[in-house]
């Protein structure tokens, strides 16, 4: 059995074939994908990635940027990361998140992931978040709100928004501040979006995503919005694991 202070709510079963880390939204936690396992075989382990200034990791701070933090979950977890094939699930700020760590891991440890799989996300040049800096709190919370940015559900209760307030602030900081390079990985990029999503809007800025692999682009579309998964948490595993099983028969 592994652990870390990485990774939340999960059950490693080392008899698995392949690990998929989840990385969840900005102003999210590890616990957004605690049901995901029963979606999946006992060949797919589901470890979601657990950010500093949450749960377990509430009184650690967030780096300055994606990619220190990428390379802190890298560098902390290489053994982790060589103990089966894995791949990546990111959803819009956790896209980035898993797209640096898959970097990373690439350039620095010569560990490729089987499938980078990115959620409502565009290519990184044009992932943008509004300068949330002047905003007060009840701006914040009205603009996270009716952009769609942040689940709706998280500002429906005074006290969990009083505590994911702070984290969400931190992770558009982050956000925010992010630039990377187009380097290509050899790694297959599999998109997912709504087909109603306000903020992935573009088809030309997901198609971007084509500049940062070797091995091509593929993309699906869920009907609802920024959070269509949601609705649509079986259909997502379910593909999940046929790209998995395919790949493990090629």
């Amino acid at each position: 059995m592994r652990t870390s202070k990485w990774f939340s709510h999960y059950k490693y079963k080392d008899n698995a074939d392949y690990n998929i880390f989840c990385f969840v939204h900005a102003g999210g936690s590890s616990g957004s994908f605690s049901g995901w396992a029963k979606n999946f075989g006992e060949n797919i382990n589901i470890i979601p990635v657990e950010y500093p200034m949450r749960e377990r990791r509430f009184a650690e701070p967030m780096p300055d940027s994606i990619q220190e933090l990428a390379k802190n979950l890298a560098e902390e977890n290489e053994d982790f990361f060589r103990d089966k094939k894995f791949a990546f699930w990111g959803h819009c700020t956790g896209g980035l998140v898993a797209f640096e760590t898959a970097k990373y891991l690439s350039l620095n440890k010569n560990l490729n992931a089987e499938y980078l799989f990115i959620s409502s996300l565009t290519a990184p040049e044009f992932s943008q978040v509004p300068d949330i800096s002047g905003m007060n709190d009840e701006e914040f919370t009205e603009f996270i709100i009716k952009s769609g940015f942040v689940a709706k559900e998280l500002c429906e209760n005074k006290e969990i928004l009083e505590y994911f307030l702070p984290i969400t602030r931190a992770d558009f900081a982050v956000h925010r501040s992010y630039s990377t390079d187009k380097i290509k990985l050899d790694i297959p990029i599999i998109l997912f979006n709504g087909t109603d999503d306000s903020i992935s809007v573009s088809e030309s800025q997901i198609d971007a995503w084509e500049n940062y692999t070797t091995k091509g682009i593929e993309k699906n579309y869920y009907s609802g919005n920024h959070f269509y998964i949601n609705e649509h948490l079986a259909e997502v595993c379910a593909k999940l694991t046929s790209y998995l099983t395919e790949q493990e028969k090629s």
